[in-house]
């Protein structure tokens, strides 16, 4: 926490939320590959982040 903080207050936070931002969607691919592996199912990803964001 204390290094996001420091990173926002040097303006550079922009290219650490690109990162972030990544990093949480080949999390969720990840998830949802598991999820279609184990129903022997096709995830739609649209579909799938939405359950996330509600």
């Amino acid at each position: 926490m204390r290094d996001m903080v420091q990173l926002l207050q040097k303006g550079a936070a922009s290219s650490h939320a690109a990162a972030v931002n990544v990093s949480v969607q080949s999390h969720l691919m990840a998830l949802a590959a598991e999820k279609a592996r184990a129903e022997h199912t096709v995830i739609d990803m649209a579909d799938y982040v939405k359950e996330f964001s509600s």
